[in-house]
């Protein structure tokens, strides 16, 4: 075959080279773009779960009263998810009192700190803080409490004999009775300590063991 026939060949088999190869390197460019990249492909592991945690609580420095708010642990969440924690984060949150709870008002008041440096340990403390809170006039009561200097004396879960709890404090009910708070003495479900958050993180969100 001539040089004269050959070109003409030859131009044909380069343009339908080059067009192949340019459609075949943008399937492999959508190829890759479509493939998770960083933090996406890794797998929280409890190796990487327990290191990240344990730098995080190196450096945390816990309020008097005990309690946490939602940024307390929002760098903890932030790390976790950028090594892989699969979380759903507004349903976690909801779970935590925010920052500008009314019960984190007032557990971070000298008072409210001060009466929890001497019962956060009492069992379910935080969870009947909480409940109270949410009864009408719950949160004066316990703002009013709070200042007395034998506060802490009646936070026990059983006070013992002649001394009230915290529920008879409230305001009467119409009828002059003491009123009752439905699941006084039950966990609310909710994470007030750094304890609970990092536990409920580690169990996949079950809801935390409460020893108080």
């Amino acid at each position: 075959m001539s040089s004269h026939h050959t070109r003409p060949a030859l131009r044909i088999l380069l343009c339908t080279w080059l067009a192949l190869s340019a459609c075949g390197l943008f399937i492999a460019d959508r190829g890759v773009a479509n493939e998770p990249t960083g933090a996406s492909q890794q797998q929280m592991t409890p190796a990487t779960f327990e290191r990240i945690t344990n730098a995080f609580l190196r450096k945390y420095r816990p309020s008097r009263d005990g309690l946490v708010s939602q940024g307390d642990v929002l760098p903890l969440i932030d790390a976790l998810e950028a090594h892989g924690l699969k979380l759903d984060r507004k349903a976690f949150l909801a779970r935590i009192p925010s920052d500008q709870s009314p019960l984190v008002k007032l557990l971070r008041t000298p008072d409210g700190r001060k009466f929890m440096a001497q019962t956060s340990s009492n069992r379910l403390m935080y969870d009947r803080l909480d409940r109270l809170m949410r009864e009408p006039g719950g949160p004066r009561m316990l703002h009013d409490l709070m200042k007395l200097p034998d506060a802490a004396r009646y936070a026990k879960v059983d006070p013992g004999p002649g001394l009230p709890d915290l529920v008879d404090f409230l305001p009467k009910s119409r009828s002059g009775k003491t009123r009752r708070v439905k699941d006084y003495d039950q966990p609310t479900g909710q994470l007030y300590t750094m304890e609970d958050v990092v536990n409920a993180l580690a169990a996949g969100l079950s809801p935390p063991k409460h020893t108080r």
